[in-house]
């Protein structure tokens, strides 16, 4: 049996990240390297979710390599009346722009007050592909 080589023009590139990663903006607050005695913190809007990760646009620049904590509110309602937020701490792994990625080392859900926007989160889309609106204009 005789094989050949795959053509060279036929390279293929993918993603590398082993997670689907989901479009979501919501409002992200931060603390990098929340132990030091001079923490940074501030705030940003993120771009994409996925099992082990985040990317978002911060509202200043922010290091790779750095130990961050975070909150963001997650647009969903538990039980469709409870307000969820999802905390934890990561490391910066990536700046792509004015967007920085940061890999999860710990992460958790804590319920707070619902949310007071007149415009429930929604889950948008088809298929595979679903993403999380929060506080846009209902459709």
């Amino acid at each position: 049996m005789l094989f050949t080589a795959p053509s060279v023009s036929r390279v293929v590139t993918r993603d590398r990240r082993g997670k689907q990663r989901f479009p979501l903006a919501v409002d992200v607050e931060y603390t990098l390297n929340p132990g030091d005695k001079k923490p940074k913190s501030g705030r940003g809007v993120t771009v994409n979710l996925s099992a082990t990760g985040i990317l978002f646009q911060p509202d200043q620049p922010l290091p790779v390599g750095k130990h961050i904590r975070f909150s963001m509110a997650w647009p969903v309602l538990l039980a469709e009346e409870v307000g969820l937020r999802l905390v934890g701490t990561g490391r910066t792994v990536r700046v792509e722009g004015n967007h920085v990625a940061v890999h999860f080392l710990r992460w958790e859900f804590r319920t707070c007050p619902r949310r007071k926007s007149p415009y429930p989160a929604r889950l948008v889309g088809g298929g595979n592909m679903h993403v999380f609106a929060a506080g846009n204009s209902p459709a």
